[in-house]
């Protein structure tokens, strides 16, 4: 429903059209750059929406790839992959605590399973200190990336090895 000063405004906008005084065109141009604006709005506003529904439960975090150089106690340096931003591609010391989960082909290991040379992926969020090495202090996961653990395999080649030297110790009843 059109209001009495909605009335007035339109008419005014229309006697400074036919005096001369706002030029036709320049009317015109205004309206479809405000809906041009109202449009670009609109779309900002939705994709930012969309942007906080599709964080993850660990809130912003990073994920980066890289390669373990060295573990020490509850900590790595490790170095990152080509395939990372450039960014994620120098040196860096990661803090492993409790809440740090750590897992290899959806199975969680313990950091003892982690040795030098191993391929990871380490997401966490929080700031970088900018040392060198770069140190993260709240890494969030490490996820293994080798198709194989040598320190699970191993495990399993000395449990299949100790199985078959004890079946040779067997006797063979005929």
């Amino acid at each position: 429903m059109i209001r009495e000063s909605q009335v007035a405004t339109f008419h005014s906008f229309y006697h400074l059209i036919k005096r001369g005084i706002i030029n036709e065109e320049f009317f015109k141009a205004g309206i479809i750059l405000l809906f041009a604006l109202l449009i670009f709005w609109a779309g900002y506003t939705v994709g930012q929406n969309k942007t906080v529904e599709g964080l993850s439960d660990e809130g912003d975090s990073i994920t980066f790839y890289a390669q373990i150089k060295e573990i020490n106690g509850n900590s790595m340096r490790v170095s990152g992959l080509k395939e990372n931003d450039m960014n994620f591609r120098s040196e860096f010391h990661l803090y492993i605590t409790a809440n740090t989960k750590m897992e290899w082909h959806f199975t969680d290991i313990a950091l003892s399973d982690f040795m030098p040379g191993q391929n990871i992926s380490v997401t966490f969020s929080g700031e970088v200190q900018e040392t060198y090495p770069a140190q993260i202090k709240s890494v969030n996961k490490i996820c293994l990336l080798d198709a194989t653990n040598p320190a699970l395999d191993r495990v399993e080649t000395s449990s299949a090895k100790t199985y078959y030297m004890n079946a040779t110790k067997r006797t063979v009843r005929k």
